[in-house]
C-alpha cells in the first residue's frame, strides 16, 4: 500500500511537469477535471494515509534487541535514503534537464545546458535542500522514524508495564 502512494505522489508531482510542457490542461477540459480531481483525492487522502502507514509500521519493531536503534537506523537508510539518492539520480535531475526549457527555475546557468553530465554536476552543485523538490517526503519520513524511535518504544515498553529506568534510557538510543 506503501509503495502505491508514493507511485501516486510521484506521478502527481511529474503530471505538472507534463502539463507545462504539452499544455493539456488548457486544450482539453476532460484532463483539466481529471487532473484536479486526481490531485485533491491525494492530497486528501493518499498523502495521509502514506506517512500514517509509515509511522505505524515504525511500531512493528521489535525495540529491545540489542543495538536495535542503529539497526533500526541503518534498516531506514537503506530503505529510505538509499532509495532518495537513486531517485534523485534517476528521475530528478532527468526530469530538471528536459524542463529547462520551461522552468525558469530548473536552469542552472544563465543559458539552458543541453549536455546532460555538465547539467547534472552544474544542478548537484546547488542548494539540494531546494533541488530536491518532488522527492520531499522521503528526508522527512527518516528523520521524523529516527526521532520518534525513543518515544515510540517508551510507549510500547510502558504498555507492557515495564517501569523506566536509567539504563532503559540508554538503551533507547542503541
Amino acid at each position: 500500500m506503501r509503495t502505491l502512494v508514493i507511485y501516486c505522489v510521484v506521478i502527481e508531482h511529474n503530471m505538472n511537469t507534463i502539463d507545462a510542457c504539452y499544455n493539456e490542461t488548457e486544450k482539453s477540459q476532460e484532463f483539466k477535471e481529471w487532473k484536479v480531481g486526481f490531485q485533491r483525492t491525494l492530497v486528501q487522502y493518499g498523502i495521509p494515509i502514506f506517512f500514517y502507514i509509515s509511522g505505524i509500521a515504525a511500531t512493528f519493531y521489535d525495540s529491545e534487541k540489542p543495538n536495535a536503534f542503529l539497526k533500526f537506523f541503518w534498516a531506514k537508510v537503506m530503505r529510505i535514503m538509499l532509495p532518495l539518492v537513486l531517485a534523485f539520480i534517476i528521475i530528478q535531475i532527468p526530469r530538471c534537464y528536459i524542463s529547462q526549457a520551461w522552468y525558469e527555475k530548473y536552469k542552472v546557468a544563465k543559458e539552458e545546458v543541453w549536455n546532460f553530465p555538465e547539467y547534472a554536476k552544474l544542478y548537484l552543485t546547488g542548494d539540494i535542500t531546494e533541488r530536491i523538490e518532488t522527492l520531499w517526503f522521503l528526508p522527512v519520513i527518516f528523520v521524523v522514524l529516527n526521532v520518534n524511535y525513543p518515544l515510540v518504544r517508551f510507549i510500547k515498553r510502558r504498555s507492557m508495564g515495564i517501569e523506566m529506568q536509567f539504563e532503559d534510557f540508554k538503551l533507547m538510543i542503541g
